[in-house]
């Protein structure tokens, strides 16, 4: 199907052209997915009209349809071709200004002119422009039921700007148009402030019964739909920490290159129920050097990362970590890495890397606090100058919710918080917000680890908290936090704490949680996303858009999810 647009506007020379083009290969998964994608050419000046001088634009609308077995997918069968009735293509100046094009607020093309040539007249000249496409089924016109956009680019008179776009659904589930290049699964997202996503390590080979880690870099183009696989990190890393710094330079530390399937044995704890070893040591500092497609004049990757600690004494398995932004400007701050085993011992120090920004970035390793064994808590920041830790105590303690910062270690003063051990925990700290949800328990006395069900959110500037019981318990997962729109969400892991058993299976579970009543139970609470994970990682874009990524299906198997699953996230539950 192509929509085929021409015309040369009166006041600039500026218009539209374009060409057909595929942009994903097909390929078939064990679950139902679909993305939608257009790819456009747009430009401005006549230099480069094709055929009779009348530019074109060229559209194809993708449908990546992964079949379950019932012939289901997420726009109730049959192929986009056949359910989109109209496009509405419509223009922004950086300032978020509507450009009008010959007198109207959008370029629509209808259903009948979908397969014909239709003249367009009257893009100015335009910098730094935001482009949104809206697809509408037939016979519905009031509201579109898919939307992508593309920002930054220029339309100049005389030149020619080559536009990719990805048609999302505007609701329920979607799926991203390619593959992971690198399965994986317990590596790191980090959002990056063009709006791509950086995708880090994790464990990617099987070798001997022993899961390695990776050094392998990827780069996920939402506009597009591109995945990019650009230069490595210094290191193999798996469960480690990637922090964003205000220039878009991406710090990676800490995390481990082997996991086992099968216990460990640490002095003083149950036996933990994988095994993690050989830490990653330093601190390195990645820039990007690829820019986005519909940005790019070359193709060449120049991403590079720089080694610049290579300490080794302060990295564990089985170590958690919270960075703490001291100035939001600079991005100067801490790393707090708390926690971990050494030679089947908890390890009692909290360490910090002190992070400087500048050209180049400076760190210093420094002891934080002792005498507090703890192993893979939950952590995350709490304020501008200290963490907050729950759980990864020994079961004799008897409180298991604190406070550090460097020098200080403080016990949380309010209600009563579990010892919790593999779990997810996110803030938001401009709504002074912390929310955990989940994992492996280890009650006070208690002889082993038990599925904590629970979803906790607590402030960290006056100690008080809230719970709630979630649809299920799990561990090994992922959650996101939109506390805009008053909710978090709960996504895979595992209900399964044993892994001696022959499958420990990932769910493929999605549950909203209020963050006003701590209660699933409400409208649009849960969800079933098609391929189970486990160890993924959620991110969320600045639009709203959840995207699930990598993880393993079963834990003991060696099936890695390369399908990337995606939902626009509620304002409001």
């Amino acid at each position: 199907m192509g929509a085929f647009v021409s015309g040369r506007t009166l006041e600039s020379d500026c218009f539209l052209t374009g060409r057909k083009i595929m942009t994903t290969r097909p390929y078939r998964l064990a679950a139902v997915l679909i993305a939608l994608v257009a790819t456009a050419l747009l430009s401005c000046g006549g230099e480069e009209a094709v055929d009779d001088g009348e530019p074109l634009i060229g559209i194809k609308i993708l449908a990546g349809e992964c079949n379950t077995g019932d012939g289901a997918d997420y726009i109730d069968g049959g192929n986009i071709e056949e359910k989109l009735g109209s496009l509405a293509i419509q223009f922004y100046t950086a300032a978020g200004t509507l450009v009008k094009v010959a007198g109207k607020n959008a370029v629509s093309l209808k259903n009948e002119e979908l397969s014909e040539s239709v003249k367009i007249t009257g893009i100015p000249n335009i910098s730094n422009a935001r482009v949104v496409f809206s697809g509408f089924e037939v016979g519905n016109i009031s509201s579109p039921k898919w939307r992508g956009e593309v920002s930054g680019v220029n339309f100049t008179k005389g030149k020619t700007t080559a536009v990719t776009v990805v048609l999302y659904p505007v609701a329920g589930l979607g799926c991203f148009p390619r593959p992971l290049s690198v399965p994986r699964f317990g590596h790191t997202v980090t959002e990056l402030p063009d709006g791509r996503i950086l995708i880090s390590g994790g464990f990617t080979e099987l070798s001997n019964g022993i899961w390695q880690a990776t050094d392998s870099v990827e780069l996920l183009d939402p506009e597009s739909g591109t995945i990019d696989q650009i230069a490595g990190m210094v290191s193999r890393r798996a469960l480690h920490i990637a922090v964003l710094l205000p220039d878009g330079r991406v710090i990676f530390t800490g995390g481990v290159t082997a996991l086992e399937t099968k216990k460990m044995t640490v002095a003083d704890y149950p036996d933990m129920p994988l095994t993690l070893s050989f830490p990653a040591n330093g601190v390195e500092v990645y820039t990007v050097g690829l820019p986005k497609v519909n940005l790019r004049t070359s193709d060449i990757d120049q991403s590079v990362t720089d080694f610049i600690n290579d300490s080794s004494a302060e990295f564990f398995p089985f170590q958690s970590y919270a960075y703490v932004r001291s100035d939001e400007t600079t991005g100067n701050g801490t790393i707090f890495m708390a926690g971990g085993v050494s030679n089947g011992t908890a390890v009692t120090s909290i360490y910090g890397i002190d992070i400087t920004v500048g050209d180049p970035v400076s760190v210093t390793i420094t002891q934080k606090h002792s005498d507090k064994p703890l192993v893979a808590p939950l952590m995350a920041a709490a304020g501008s100058d200290k963490a907050f830790i729950i759980g990864g105590h020994k079961a004799s303690d008897t409180k298991f919710a604190h406070f550090v910062s460097n020098g200080s270690y403080d016990e949380w003063t309010g209600e009563a918080l579990p010892n919790l051990f593999f779990g997810a925990i996110k803030a938001d700290l401009a709504n002074d917000t912390i929310v955990a949800a989940s994992g492996l328990e280890l009650p006070n006395g208690a002889g082993g680890f038990s599925m904590n069900n629970k979803g906790y959110k607590i402030s960290p500037s006056t100690s008080v908290r809230s719970e709630g019981a979630l649809f299920w318990g799990t561990w090994l997962h992922d959650l996101a936090l939109n506390t805009a729109g008053g909710y978090f969400t709960v996504t895979g892991g595992t209900g399964s704490s044993d892994l001696s058993q022959e499958k420990v299976e990932a769910n493929n579970f999605l549950e909203h949680v209020s963050l006003e009543t701590m209660d699933f139970g409400t409208k649009q609470a849960f969800d079933y996303f098609k391929v189970p994970r486990i160890l993924h990682r959620v991110a969320v874009t600045a639009d709203g858009r959840l995207f699930l990524i990598g993880g393993i299906q079963d834990l003991k198997g060696t099936t890695l999810v390369d399908t990337i699953e995606l939902m626009q996230l509620v304002g409001s539950l």
